[in-house]
C-alpha cells in the first residue's frame, strides 16, 4: 500500500469489522471487513450517492475515503484533537469519532455496535461530535474544567 505509510494504521482498517453506510436515514452500502478482505453491498443504483463506486475495494480507496471526510492535519487540528481527547492525529480514530460526518452532503457511517441501535443516528453524531457546543468546545480545547 503505497498510500499508507504506517503499518498500525493499515492494522486498524484491517482489523474485522461492520460498517453500515448511509445518506440521510438511507443505508446505502454494508461494508463488512474480515480476515483482512472487504465485502461490499450497495442498496443504491444512484452512482452519485456511492463512496465505492468500483470493486474490489481495497483498504487504500477506503483510507482515502475516510481521510476525506474528517479535518485535516494542519494548525487547527490540534484543538479538534484536545477536543477528541486523542494524542495525535490518526484517520481511523477520528473518523470513528465523527462518523465520516462532513457539511457538505448527509452521508455517515455506523460501526460494529452502533448498527442495531435506531436512536443513533446522523444528528445526534453531527450535534455531538462535528458541530460541539461552542462554550463546551473552548472549555476542553482550553483545559478550564
Amino acid at each position: 500500500m503505497e498510500y499508507i505509510k504506517d503499518e498500525k494504521l493499515l492494522e486498524e482498517f484491517k482489523k474485522d469489522q461492520h460498517i453500515q453506510i448511509f445518506d440521510g436515514d438511507k443505508l446505502i452500502t454494508d461494508l463488512k471487513i474480515k480476515d483482512g478482505k472487504i465485502d461490499c453491498e450497495k442498496f443504491s443504483n444512484n452512482t452519485s450517492r456511492q463512496l465505492f463506486s468500483y470493486e474490489p475495494i481495497d483498504f487504500e480507496y477506503l483510507y482515502i475515503i475516510f481521510e476525506s471526510r474528517i479535518f485535516k492535519n494542519n494548525k487547527n487540528a490540534g484543538d479538534w484533537l484536545k477536543f477528541y481527547n486523542l494524542n495525535k492525529y490518526n484517520v481511523y480514530e477520528i473518523f470513528k469519532i465523527t462518523h465520516g460526518i462532513t457539511l457538505n452532503d448527509k452521508i455517515w457511517f455506523k460501526f460494529d455496535e452502533e448498527i442495531n441501535n435506531k436512536n443513533l443516528n446522523r444528528e445526534y453524531f453531527l450535534h455531538k461530535y462535528v458541530i460541539p457546543d461552542a462554550v463546551e468546545f473552548e472549555r476542553k480545547v482550553d483545559n478550564k474544567y
